[in-house]
């Protein structure tokens, strides 16, 4: 029968083995490059990209590939705040209902990178929970210069546009075929228990005290 120490030891083991290890948000769908057709986009030009879930769990996050956009020289950049929203899609286009938005963030224009660089959305506060096959859109409104990739890079996507553009002046979304943005989507995967190394130490420590312990009183 168990003392109060084995007890103990029991409890703590108890606790340790059922601490969730904790989840880290891995690249499910991308589209990087460094060189493109370079495009400066005005705020009433509206851009969307689709693409594609790979994997299930939660999408925390979006990596665009963008810079502020110069609107003055020296160069003067625009300070102008971004609009960047997920979208679900009606088959294979992002929804016109932005009241449908799966969450909206709102980012500073000055913490835009001033060189085409990747820049990260954060959207884990909404809970986005993704299914691998569903088909989503991010979509961006603002002033900001993205290049745009031909030749179809992204297969599993494509861009569309509307509103002011002079090739998108359409109050629907405009497929433009074989033209992709760049940019990376995260998702968080279920987590899954598992002990971490350190705790299993604590654990194996405490087993050994208690046996040396009955040892003595033996």
């Amino acid at each position: 029968m168990l003392n109060r120490s084995g007890l103990a030891v029991l409890t703590l083991a108890a606790l340790i083995l059922s601490t969730p290890a904790l989840a880290v948000p891995v690249v499910d769908q991308q589209n990087v490059f460094t060189i493109g057709q370079n495009n400066g986009f005005a705020a009433g030009e509206e851009q969307a990209q689709t693409f594609t879930v790979g994997i299930s769990g939660q999408l925390t996050s979006i990596d665009i590939f963008l810079r502020a956009e110069i609107i003055a020289f020296g160069p003067v950049f625009s300070t102008a705040p971004l609009t960047v929203r997920l979208l679900p899609t009606i088959a294979g286009a992002p929804d016109n209902d932005v009241s449908n938005a799966l969450g909206e963030v709102i980012v500073a224009g000055g913490d835009l990178p001033t060189v085409h660089a990747f820049h990260n959305v954060d959207f884990s506060s909404f809970n986005i929970n993704v299914t691998a096959g569903d088909e989503i859109a991010w979509q961006i409104i603002g002033n900001y210069s993205a290049p745009l990739r031909t030749g179809d890079t992204y297969t599993d996507g494509s861009r569309y546009c509307r509103g002011t553009e002079i090739s998108c002046t359409t109050p629907n979304w405009l497929f433009l075929s074989g033209q992709d943005f760049g940019f990376r989507t995260y998702v968080e995967t279920d987590t899954v228990e598992a002990p971490e190394p350190a705790a299993l130490t604590i654990l194996g420590m405490g087993l050994l005290g208690l046996g040396f312990a009955r040892r003595r009183r033996g």
